[in-house]
């Protein structure tokens, strides 16, 4: 939206009048067709937040009124660290509201054009980074009743201050028990999907993998794949044309940076290609997907750093040691003057009682964040040091309670995890609706109760990418199928039956592709068939 004059108006006097005390230190900073957005400081937590508030006039529709609110509702329900946090949202006075948080640093579409500006751009590892983060979050909402965002771009991918991202903006998101309207086209030209345009009634998660194809390739490069003055002309050429070639954006002085990064052009060139693929069928199956190819690009790049670093670690040991050697002799002199306190079970800064601080436990255990009478109480951060875990989210009475993020890590220097849990918490453990991913790839997205997943309340996806629904079990820190299930192999074959470790045995029938049905006994996977039937 546009900067305006920031004098009061009859919008302002409204939510001063509504919100008020709870709300402070409100400024309109933007009005749009729909109504106003505004600045405020939501006093308890005494931290900025982003009003918006439906104009008077459209308040009287109903319709525009409800659509209005589902932008809050779906947010409100898709409980991520990259989506965006509800804050509140509700009527006043008759008129729809709702506030949610701010982005400190603004919206990549600013970062961007800033870049362009000064003919700089993103670090190619970062921008693979920064999309890995946004698919899984986007991964994570499609696994709820989130059918498509339909408006991934980066104007609704903000910066926190942090440096973490966010996504926003689910004003014209389709729930899955939503139906798709004929009319009109809703998205932004530049990255809508051929699905969009032609707005079919089939439109599923795989637009907004087209969006992220777009979104990918205007993060690495500062400019967009389909460029006109025409709008016509470019929804021709989401239609028809292919994916530019990404080197024709760089400079040859930005093409051997990103050789010295380890990253290969070809390799975002063809994932690039493949989110944006006309026929959808032929598009990342989901969001995960197209994120473990990234992933394993970023991890292939940090390989190759680290050997990298083993070779010149004798040097590099040489050289510490005589560092070393100065700064004992130098430290020698200042400790003189100086008094150093080391500090266990204690608050080493800030208010441990009832505030924001931090505190460094007997334990090795460490937290960061908010307190009240003494206990971890609000967001915060902590590390584990006997599990070497960490847990990022909402604290209650000092246990984990709401919204967070678990990892387990597998080693001390905390670079690679065993598993990673996003989702809802109730005294310490997973209970509720979240996301566990596995070291090999593989994870669960759906219904926890009292720490471990409910099978039949949530779906499984293999480390080979086969879809699972059924009973499970844990093992030596794997998820496995067991008892009763129905698994999707190669998103073309379906058996359901009996499982064991993993496996099929017992009694099934696999559905192949073309219809044919094979019914019999399994013994680990292998088949004794009974009858053969088509149907």
């Amino acid at each position: 939206m546009p900067e305006i004059d920031k004098n009061l108006d009859q919008d302002l006097e409204f939510l001063k009048r509504n919100l008020e005390p709870k709300f402070t230190n409100i400024e309109k900073i933007g009005q749009g067709g729909m109504g106003a957005i505004f600045l405020g400081i939501q006093t308890s937590l005494n931290r900025k937040v982003v009003i918006k508030l439906l104009s008077e006039n459209m308040a009287l529709d109903e319709k525009i009124a409800e659509n209005f609110l589902k932008e809050a509702q779906i947010a409100a329900n898709v409980k991520h660290p990259n989506i965006v946090e509800m804050v509140d949202y509700g009527k006043a006075e008759g008129r729809p509201f709702f506030i949610m948080e701010f982005g400190e640093k603004g919206s990549f579409e600013k970062i961007l054009a800033d870049l362009k500006t000064n003919q700089k751009k993103l670090p190619s590892l970062e921008v693979c980074r920064l999309m890995i983060k946004i698919l899984n979050a986007l991964d994570f909402a499609h696994s709820k009743d989130l059918l498509a965002h339909r408006d991934i771009k980066p104007h609704n991918i903000i910066l926190r201050d942090s440096g973490d991202v966010f996504i926003t903006d689910f004003g014209i998101a389709l729930n899955k028990k939503d139906k798709l309207q004929t009319n009109p086209v809703a998205g932004t030209i530049d990255y809508m999907s051929p699905e969009q345009i032609q707005n079919t009634k089939d439109i599923d998660a795989r637009t907004d993998i087209y969006s992220m194809g777009i979104v990918f390739f205007e993060m690495l490069t500062c400019s967009l794949p389909f460029e006109s003055v025409d709008k016509d002309k470019i929804l021709q050429m989401h239609l028809s044309n292919e994916i530019p070639d990404l080197t024709t954006r760089f400079t040859k002085e930005e093409l051997k940076k990103i050789q010295k990064e380890g990253i290969l052009l070809e390799d975002l060139q063809a994932i690039i290609r493949k989110a944006c693929e006309k026929d959808k069928t032929k598009r990342f199956f989901s969001c995960k997907e197209m994120s473990d190819v990234i992933q394993s690009i970023v991890k292939k790049v940090e390989e190759i750093q680290s050997v990298s670093y083993k070779k010149h670690r004798k040097l590099i040991t040489i050289y510490s040691l005589i560092a070393g050697t100065l700064i004992i002799f130098i430290g020698f002199f200042i400790a003189r003057f100086l008094v150093f306190k080391t500090c266990t079970d204690c608050c080493v800064s800030g208010n441990c009682k009832s505030g924001v601080g931090k505190y460094v436990y007997e334990t090795g255990n460490i937290f960061e964040g908010e307190f009240r009478n003494g206990k971890k109480n609000g967001k915060g951060e902590y590390f584990i040091y006997s599990t070497k875990s960490k847990y990022e989210g909402n604290f209650l009475d000092g246990e984990f309670f709401g919204f967070g993020t678990l990892i387990n890590y597998s080693d001390n220097d905390l670079t690679k995890y065993i598993g990673r849990y996003t989702g809802e918490f109730k005294k310490n453990k997973p209970e509720g609706q979240g996301a566990y991913y596995f070291q090999d790839g593989s994870y669960f997205a759906g219904e926890f109760k009292d720490g471990l997943p409910d099978g039949k309340r949530g779906i499984f996806y293999t480390k080979d990418h086969s879809l699972y629904k059924g009973d499970i079990k844990l093992k030596d820190g794997e998820m496995l199928p067991e008892g009763k299930g129905l698994i999707i192999f190669d998103r073309e074959k379906v058996y359901i039956g009996d499982f064991h470790n993993g496996k099929l045995h017992g009694k099934g029938r696999l559905i192949q592709p073309d219809g044919t049905v094979i019914n019999g006994n399994w013994e680990n996977g292998v088949i004794s068939i009974n009858k053969k039937s088509n149907k």
